[in-house]
């Protein structure tokens, strides 16, 4: 994919992508914290793909406007939606331990996936992913209800409300 961007206009190879992530989506659901040395080693290449795709998103709407809707947008928003899903299903595990959530989860979901929802998807509306706000909540929900990772919430709850609402405003 470095060497090839457009591949991911593909909507073959985004099907395909889709079919190993929704594998991964089921193992992070059962397996939870054991899940987590995958989730890291995948980290980079999906959030490679979902900037990609954000920008791929918002270039069609540049050019054709937001209520452009084709079977390519609409794999584009289901890809990040299950990029999205692949670590609600992590961080929604009763298994996964909320201390691993906030040292590992939690600041490559602020810097891959909310900057993302800040600078790319402000430009359009319907590029938006409104999974986003939930991964946030679930993890939210779980840090702030153990004692050990509440400070570490409480201190990124200014950051995470920056980069939601200023686009929401």
């Amino acid at each position: 994919m470095n060497q090839n961007p457009s591949i991911l206009k593909d909507t073959t190879v985004l099907k395909k992508f889709l079919a190993v992530l929704n594998n991964y989506i089921a193992t992070a659901k059962v397996v939870g914290g054991l899940f987590l040395p995958e989730l890291l080693s995948l980290r980079p290449a999906l959030a490679q793909v979902y900037h990609r795709l954000s920008a791929q998103l918002n270039q069609i709407y540049q050019e054709r406007g937001p209520t452009f809707v084709t079977s390519l947008t609409n794999l584009i928003k289901t890809v990040r939606r299950g990029i999205l899903n692949l670590y609600l299903g992590f961080v929604d595990n009763k298994a996964t331990e909320p201390k691993a959530v906030a040292e590992h989860v939690l600041k490559p979901l602020i810097a891959d996936y909310l900057t993302d929802y800040k600078t790319n998807a402000a430009m359009f509306d319907e590029a938006k992913q409104p999974e986003l706000l939930g991964l946030f909540a679930k993890t939210v929900e779980k840090l702030a209800m153990n004692k050990d990772t509440k400070p570490v919430i409480v201190s990124a709850i200014p950051v995470i409300f920056d980069h939601v609402f200023e686009t929401t405003i």
